[in-house]
Formats: C-alpha cells, sequence, structure tokens
C-alpha cells in the first residue's frame, strides 16, 4: 500500500481551498499565519477560543484551507526583499529589532507590540523601524554603513 501523506507535497493546488466569505477570510488569515510559521496547532487553537473565533473560521484554519485565490491581500510573499522601506539599523539594533519584527509579521496587534518594545526598554529609533515595517538590509549590505 501506499501511505496516504497526502499533505503539502501536491505542488500547484496547495492545501484545500477554503470556502470561507471574504469577511471571514479576514479573521481566519491571521491564524493562517501563525500556522505558517509553524506555531503549535494547540496554540493556535487556543488563541483562536480566546479570540472568540467561531467553530467554522477555526475549522477551516486548523483543515489547513488556504484563502481563494480571489483574495488579493495575499500579496506579501511576491515583493519578497524589496516589499518596504528597507531597515537603517545597526546590526546589532537589527538582531533586537527583529523578534519585533516577526511578532508584526504574524499580524499581532501593533498596539500590542509597541507596549511590548515599551516594557522590554528598546529604543525610540528601533521601534520606529519596527513600526514603519522596515526589512532588514540584505546580510551581504552591512557594513559601512550611512
Amino acid at each position: 500500500g501506499g501511505t496516504a501523506s497526502a499533505g503539502r507535497s501536491s505542488g500547484g493546488g496547495g492545501g484545500p481551498v477554503s470556502q470561507l466569505s471574504p469577511a471571514d477570510e479576514k479573521i481566519a488569515s491571521q491564524y493562517r499565519k501563525m500556522m505558517k510559521i509553524g506555531m503549535p496547532e494547540g496554540a493556535v487553537m487556543h488563541k483562536m477560543s480566546s479570540d472568540g473565533v467561531p467553530k467554522h473560521i477555526q475549522d477551516s484554519v486548523l483543515k489547513g484551507e488556504e484563502a481563494g485565490s480571489s483574495s488579493s491581500s495575499s500579496a506579501g510573499r511576491a515583493a519578497s526583499g524589496n516589499g518596504g522601506p528597507v531597515s537603517k539599523l545597526s546590526p546589532r539594533d537589527e538582531a533586537v529589532a527583529s523578534q519585533y519584527r516577526k511578532m508584526m509579521k504574524v499580524g499581532m496587534p501593533e498596539g500590542a507590540i509597541i507596549h511590548k518594545m515599551t516594557t522590554d526598554g528598546i529604543p525610540k529609533h528601533i521601534q520606529d523601524s519596527v513600526l514603519a515595517n522596515e526589512s532588514p538590509a540584505p546580510a551581504g549590505a552591512s557594513g559601512g554603513g550611512a
């Protein structure tokens, strides 16, 4: 017999396509992102429950369904590299900023990130860079500075 590991391997189509309405899809998308970056399913489930997400949306997320191709908001991946402004932070500052950039990426509310940076005593210029959604300069470009 063949092991039925019909997961991501089906190249073109990806996973099953979600039947959610655009409004539901908007809610689901932030949790899909969490799943994508490898958050444990249990943690994502817990977050959805505590956020009061309806069951049908939770089911879609946990099945690994993809948003229908109609959603134009998924233009994130296409412009990788030259998406937003490039950060002017030093490599050391960048190391600090990176964990907060990750929070932005997974769709954490900006207010929560600002609060976290403030309680962590992060300097204003690093906070500004993170909130401006700047991307770290490519590894090769570091050194020399402006």
